[in-house]
This record gives C-alpha cells, structure tokens and sequence, in this order.
C-alpha cells in the first residue's frame, strides 16, 4: 500500500538461529499478540498510544501473562504480521524512522471500521476548533498537503489533526481494498505475504545466520545460556525454543527425557518440521539401544513414539 513503508527492525542480538525466520510463517505467539492489539482497540478509555499498542506495549503486557520472549524476536513476528497485513500499522509520529515507532490496528473488517470512524472523529473535532468549520472529506488533502519537516505547527491540536489525518487516509485506504477484494484477508492470500516478507527478512539478515558462524555446544546442557535459564524456578520453554532454535531444544528434552512436553509442543505446532519428527524418532531408539530408558518414563515414551509416527 502506498502510504506504508515499515521499516526493518534492527537486531540488537546479532547470532539468531536461522530457524527462527522459518517458523514466522506459522508461529503461535502471532494468536496471542492479535488478541493483545484487538482488545487494546477496543478501549476507548485508553491514551491513543496504549489503545494501539506498538512492540514495546506489547512486550509488557506478555510479561503480565508471565509469557517472555526476546525483543529481536517480537520486532521479526510483528514486522512480518504488519507487513503481510496480518495487522495494519499506524504512527504517531510525523516522520517514522524505527520499527518502534509503529503501533497496530488489527483488521478485522469491524475493528478497522470502528478505528477509522474514531480518526474521523477526531479530525472533526480538531477542525472545529482549529478553524471554527464543519470538517468535509475534500479538506482532507489540504491537511495532508502538509510537509511535518518543512512546516511550524502552531499548536498541539494543529500537529495532532495532521497524525490523526495521516492515519484516517491509511485505514480509509486499506478498508477500500477490503471493498474491492475481499480475498485479500483470505489465508491462502496471507500466507503468501507472509512467504514474500520472511524472505526478505532472510536477505536482510542473511550475514548473521551463517552455520559457521554460530558456534553449538556438543552436548546442549553445556551451552553457558542454557545453564543460567536451567537455574530458573519456572522454564519459559516458548522463550527457549525462539533462543536456542528447534534442535537445542529437542536435544534438551530428550536428554532429560520430558517425552511429555515434547509431544505437547509438537501437539501446538511448535516443533513441526519432517526432519526434526524424524531426528526425534532416531534418538529415541537410540536412548533405548543405549539402556538409558527410565522405567518409568516409559508410558510417556511410547506415547509421543506413537504420536509422530501417525504424523509420518
């Protein structure tokens, strides 16, 4: 869309597993953080900034669901939801320059008419009493006529009626793409943006996922990260796997043999791929050539055994 230009979060962690980028396209935590930002929406009592949460809003919140994750990670997931118009970003601040800056709509049809009817009206109100007249949609382009860099505001209101424009345009836009193509929210459609934006990502941040580069410990309990997560009361087994990748935590699981979580992470789709199915399968026969098998993790055992082989 013309209006939106979101630019590349930069990554404060600069040896992030390449896995990481692949299971954007279908991550779980995409769900939750859509229930944040609608919900946020749907408050009217909030300040503008709150209601529409940007990453750093968003990231707290989490944190009252004792859900963490890394902050790379959130800017990567919302920078691929905004960009595939998963949810729409909106700004307010003149000129954008960081990712930060960014705060979300999320577009369901009904949501997005309610933020585009509450802009509008706050245009109005502005208007009157800026310029003592009944706003009108053809005074829309003399608002944004405006350059933000180039021109003094006189006033709050005056520079508040100019972001409140910007975005009123932005929503008004994307609902009239709603209007002319309804498949443009369809799954199918999504997935495409999203396949489109994660390799964009890759082709970003390709010099910081080279295998040469990321140097993994033989056995994963020696990784010096995990030994301080490991010392944790309460694991957040969601920020592992987006820390260490999928395979670090496999590994982990099967040498402490939690065949249970293992299964309930495959179960939530948090560990999918054919390869990582089968590299479990093989440890595990391995664990068993090996002795290593405690009897009484035994049902648990053949259960998960039982499970990926009937997704196989």
């Amino acid at each position: 869309m013309r209006h939106l230009n979101i630019p590349l979060p930069e990554l404060e962690n600069q040896s992030f597993d390449p896995e990481i980028l692949d299971r954007l396209q279908n991550h779980p935590l995409e769900l939750k953080l859509i229930q944040i930002i609608k919900e946020n929406n749907r408050l009217t009592y909030f300040s503008d900034t709150d209601r529409f949460p940007n990453v750093e809003s968003l990231e707290k919140t989490l944190q009252t669901w004792n859900i963490s994750y890394e902050r790379d990670f959130l800017n990567l997931i919302l920078w691929v939801m905004s960009s595939s118009f998963v949810i729409l970003p909106i700004t307010f601040t003149e000129k954008p320059t960081k990712f930060s800056d960014y705060h979300f709509v999320e577009t369901s049809y009904m949501n997005l008419k309610k933020t585009y009817e509450y802009f509008y009206h706050k245009i109005e109100v502005f208007y009157r009493e800026i310029y003592g007249k009944i706003f009108e949609e053809k005074n829309l382009k003399n608002i944004l006529f405006i350059d933000p860099i180039l021109y003094n505001f006189k006033n709050q209101k005056e520079y508040l009626i100019y972001i409140y424009a910007k975005n009123y345009e932005i929503l008004k836009e994307f609902l009239e793409k709603l209007d002319r193509d309804p498949n443009f929210m369809s799954f199918a459609e999504i997935s495409k943006r999203k396949l489109y934006v994660i390799s964009k990502l890759k082709e970003k941040y390709k010099f910081l996922y080279k295998k040469e580069e990321k140097i993994i410990p033989k056995r994963a309990i020696d990784d010096p990260k995990w030994k301080e997560i490991e010392k944790s009361p309460r694991i957040e087994w969601d920020m592992v796997l987006n820390t260490f990748g999928t395979n670090m935590v496999i590994r982990i699981l099967l040498r402490r043999q939690d065949y249970e979580l293992l299964k309930k992470m495959i179960e939530e789709k948090k560990i999918f791929s054919k390869d990582d199915l089968n590299y479990i399968l093989e440890s595990m026969q391995k664990i068993v050539e090996h002795g290593d098998l405690k009897p009484e993790k035994m049902d648990d055992y053949e259960s998960l055994k039982k499970y990926i082989k009937n997704l196989l």
